[in-house]
């Protein structure tokens, strides 16, 4: 039974069949499909979906903006906060037989100090819950990417909408944390559920082996 709490990003599934106590984090720049093929996850396996817009947009929606503008400085430092909390409680509190599916949006050179802090958050998550945890790098190609940026309904949940921007994150070398468990889809062709799909198999492949 899927329990639904409007605004807060998060679709909590109840129980535990099948999978159990996994970590996804899907990684790539803005408008590459991370939330949704995170959603086309949730409809194939039991999972929490978290998306790096459930603590941005509690900060995002008390200033203007406008997809495409320098945002203020302190908007990340108090959208931190919010975010630690949220992964203190994925590690404390949730069910140990909870998978959880994060978003990471990434690829700019300039920010990837940044980009590798957040990915040690997931990892100590990951490791005080015992989990296994798979980093899925996702691109696209620069036209594509910035036809999806420019999409409108991108504005409404207060995203990145500057094609420019896209073409230029597109065109940069992936971010890889390189974890045990990685795998690279290129999305440029590809719908979301075909995304979901390639990540469930490559899921139960290592569950198979392990």
């Amino acid at each position: 039974m899927k329990e639904q709490y409007p605004g807060s990003g998060l679709n909590l599934i109840a129980g535990g069949q099948g999978m159990q106590n996994w970590i996804v984090y899907l990684i790539g720049p803005p408008g590459v499909g991370k939330q949704t093929v995170a959603e086309a996850i949730a409809a194939t396996i039991e999972c929490q979906v978290v998306d790096n817009h459930t603590w941005l947009n509690p900060i995002l929606r008390l200033v203007p903006q406008d997809g495409a503008t320098p945002l203020p400085p302190k908007i990340w430092s108090l959208s931190a906060k919010i975010r630690r909390a949220i992964l203190e409680a994925v590690s404390e509190l949730s069910p140990p037989h909870w998978n959880f599916v994060f978003t990471l949006a990434a690829g700019d050179p300039n920010e990837r100090d940044e980009d590798s802090s957040r990915v040690q958050e997931i990892v100590e998550v990951a490791r005080r819950r015992n989990a296994r945890a798979m980093a899925v790098c996702l691109t696209c190609a620069p036209e594509e990417l910035a036809r999806r940026v420019s999409a409108p309904e991108r504005h409404l949940k207060m995203k990145d909408t500057d094609p420019a921007r896209a073409r230029f994150l597109a065109s940069q070398p992936t971010f890889n944390p390189r974890w045990a468990y990685t795998l690279e889809i290129d999305t440029t062709n590809l719908v979301p559920a075909q995304i979901g799909g390639r990540i469930v198999e490559k899921m139960k492949s290592i569950e198979a082996t392990a």
